[in-house]
């Protein structure tokens, strides 16, 4: 499995560990890649490849993780101020879990807004444990209003995971267009990295390939 990266084994499946998602509180197979699928399996004593990993994120040139980084899932009922309470706090960054494909109420948009004005970077991720949040709706709170905010997408990562890479990317320098970039994944186009963050500084950091 050289080249692979990161690998989740258990049960005799061999799972990418981006991907990856615990789909059962106390099953032995639990773990599955339910956007990609596994990457192979394990027989008797013979490891079964069943398809590469395909490109991945850069390996960050970083010691240091950026923290606070709160992850604020998007509800039914919500109070839009949470992320207003949030900001006085001054985070490294936020991550929000929307529904479906990346929608919210609107005035969790308007207080989000608010932070991507004060510099706090905001990543967009969805509730859902496979697919990926993307600027499908436009209506006040949906997908593309969120993009056309500052906040960045996340690819399929899940909540949990975005949160780790924003908060390493951040630890490693990485801001405006260079931290959207890498957010988003290599699986993105240019559709899937938000705009210019108002609040964020240039790109810096380094990376190294996987």
């Amino acid at each position: 499995m050289i080249g692979c990266g990161v690998v989740v084994v258990l049960a005799g499946t061999i799972e990418p560990a981006a991907d990856v998602t615990k789909t059962h509180a106390s099953a032995l197979d639990t773990f599955r890649s339910l956007n990609e699928g596994r990457l192979g399996r394990l027989v008797d004593d013979a490891v079964i490849v069943e398809r590469s990993r395909g490109p991945r994120r850069p390996v960050l040139a970083t010691t240091m993780a950026a923290s606070p980084v709160p992850i604020v899932v998007a509800t039914i009922g919500l109070d839009d101020g949470l992320i207003g309470a949030i900001r006085s706090l001054r985070p490294a960054g936020i991550v929000v879990e929307a529904t479906g494909a990346g929608n919210t109420g609107a005035g969790l948009l308007v207080e989000a807004a608010g932070a991507i004005r004060d510099g706090i970077p905001i990543v967009l991720t969805t509730r859902c444990p496979s697919g990926a949040a993307g600027p499908g709706y436009a209506f006040p709170g949906g997908g593309a209003t969120w993009v056309r905010a500052g906040a960045f997408l996340a690819g399929t990562l899940t909540g949990p995971k975005a949160r780790i890479a924003l908060s390493l990317a951040l630890g490693a320098g990485l801001r405006g267009t260079a931290l959207g970039s890498f957010m988003a994944g290599p699986e993105s186009g240019p559709e899937g990295i938000a705009g210019a963050n108002p609040g964020a500084g240039a790109a810096a950091g380094a990376s190294a390939s996987a």
